[in-house]
């Protein structure tokens, strides 16, 4: 089927309504080929894209990319793809890295600095024993209206050094799951 030539460009709705000579400008590129007036539209509804058709008889030969242009694009893929690429952990993403590395790493650095200060103030702690203890705090639930019913002070030996039984005012008791919270006293 032959391309006629139009001023206004023709829309089609689907792929097989275009005729053979019409193609893309990503087609073109990939036959060598720089493309000329828009001779045709197609609407990609599943990507709400409209492409532009071109004649391939009317289509201009590209130009080879001199060794300077080649050299220069691999620079500047190589500029790009570092700014997307972790430094931790070496994945490359779609978009730059504001800091360098991902999310994930990110969050993985929190975490360790968090679990490292923790483990700090744990250490300072066990070596100051003999001033800290654990209170140990069963309650009826976490909200306003719930109750403590057991309270127990631990020290950090093993030493039981005060428990005791709360009456709740609370009726069915039995009924209502229990929840610790555990303090460290110093």
């Amino acid at each position: 089927m032959s391309v006629e030539m139009e001023t206004e460009p023709i829309r089609y709705k689907r792929w097989e309504d275009v005729p053979e000579g019409l193609l893309s400008k990503t087609a073109l590129k990939e036959k060598g080929l720089n493309p000329g007036p828009v001779r045709g539209t197609i609407h990609l509804r599943s990507r709400n894209l409209l492409v532009n058709l071109y004649n391939e008889q009317e289509a201009i030969p590209r130009k080879a990319a001199t060794p300077q242009q080649i050299a220069a694009l691999d620079k500047a893929r190589t500029v790009l793809n570092a700014a997307r690429t972790c430094t931790s952990c070496g994945h490359l993403f779609s978009k730059r890295l504001s800091s360098g590395i991902c999310q994930f790493c990110r969050h993985d650095r929190w975490l360790h600095e968090v679990s490292e200060d923790a483990e700090r103030r744990i250490r300072s702690w066990v070596s100051r024993s003999e001033s800290v203890v654990v209170v140990d705090v069963e309650a009826t639930g976490l909200d306003d209206n719930d109750e403590i019913v057991e309270i127990a002070v631990v020290g950090l030996d093993g030493k039981l050094l005060y428990q005791s039984l709360v009456k709740p005012t609370i009726p069915n008791l039995s009924m209502r799951p229990m929840f610790t919270a555990l303090l460290m006293i110093w």
